[in-house]
């Protein structure tokens, strides 16, 4: 019996003879080059040419596994997300790759548009999401619904940080606001919103003129 030779104290029992590493520790089997990945790509093709069918071809999650994932997701310890996002940010190749498929995703969707049937898919799948994890209802929290960053700052929490950073040097631009004081008809001021226009009236309904 021989063992894996992959780091000292390795248990792992390597099971092909001739072979220095057991299966799946080979340091070499973790870096995956553009050629390696190339071929990996064509031996799946070629796979699913030849009539071959993915181990979770018919398969579905159980309820309980549902249930599970969810409630994992939701009560996801801080220490794991920051071990993720640490991993993202020390793999500079993984990272850019991300980006690159994320742009090439919003290119293929230029100038398309989703389907009838998609978009009725699409509302079904949300107003089932909105019971079932008791999203926002008419603009409020359900309740016992708090949202991630109440009470967080940018000095005590590093998500929030990282937001604001995000938002230095990026100015409102003002051109995207849709809604005017005092009403459409005379426009003279362009606002966010026309909750915005509403309290500019309500300054108003209490003598105190827009800008004092």
């Amino acid at each position: 019996m021989q063992r894996c030779q992959c780091q000292l104290g390795c248990e792992a029992v390597i099971k092909t003879k001739g072979k220095l590493y057991a299966r799946g520790h080979d340091p070499a089997s973790h870096i995956f080059t553009r050629e390696r990945k190339r071929r990996i790509s064509k031996a799946r093709r070629r796979f699913f040419a030849n009539g071959g069918v993915s181990w979770w071809e018919g398969k579905h999650h159980s309820e309980e596994s549902k249930e599970k994932l969810s409630k994992y997701h939701q009560d996801r310890p801080e220490e794991h997300n920051d071990h993720l996002r640490e991993s993202v940010r020390k793999s500079k190749a993984h990272h850019q790759a991300a980006i690159n498929n994320f742009k090439l995703a919003s290119k293929s969707r230029i100038g398309s548009h989703h389907s009838k049937e998609a978009k009725r898919k699409i509302a079904k799948a949300v107003s089932k999401a909105r019971r079932k994890q008791k999203w926002l209802t008419g603009g409020e929290f359900v309740k016992g619904q708090a949202p991630w960053n109440k009470g967080l700052t940018k000095e005590t929490d590093k998500r929030v940080a990282a937001l604001a950073d995000n938002l230095v040097g990026h100015p409102l631009n003002i051109s995207r606001f849709q809604s005017w004081y005092p009403n459409d008809e005379f426009k003279m001021l362009r606002m966010r919103s026309s909750w915005e226009v509403a309290f500019a009236h309500w300054f108003e309904s209490l003598q105190h003129p827009l800008g004092i």
